[in-house]
């Protein structure tokens, strides 16, 4: 038997992410988004690491169709969120 495998980011936050964020911001901010959640995985679970995604996809979402820029400080993952 195998290791079980986790499922990763929540699709359906990561497709509105894809076609939401303007293409400049799109790759990198994707990018910055698996890396928070595989932080806060190991850190927190499956559990809170699927809620972490959505709300800062959602954040990233607004602050760029808002400001028409990325979120300067995109490397701070918020462990509380």
């Amino acid at each position: 038997m195998s290791a079980p495998r986790h499922a990763g980011p929540p699709r359906p936050a990561e497709w509105l992410a894809s076609v939401l964020l303007d293409e400049r911001a799109r790759d990198p901010i994707l990018g910055d988004l698996y890396e928070g959640y595989e932080a806060v995985r190991r850190a927190r679970g499956p559990g809170a690491a699927r809620r972490w995604y959505w709300i800062n996809a959602a954040r990233s979402i607004i602050a760029c169709r808002i400001t028409g820029h990325r979120q300067q400080d995109r490397r701070r993952y918020d462990f509380e969120s």
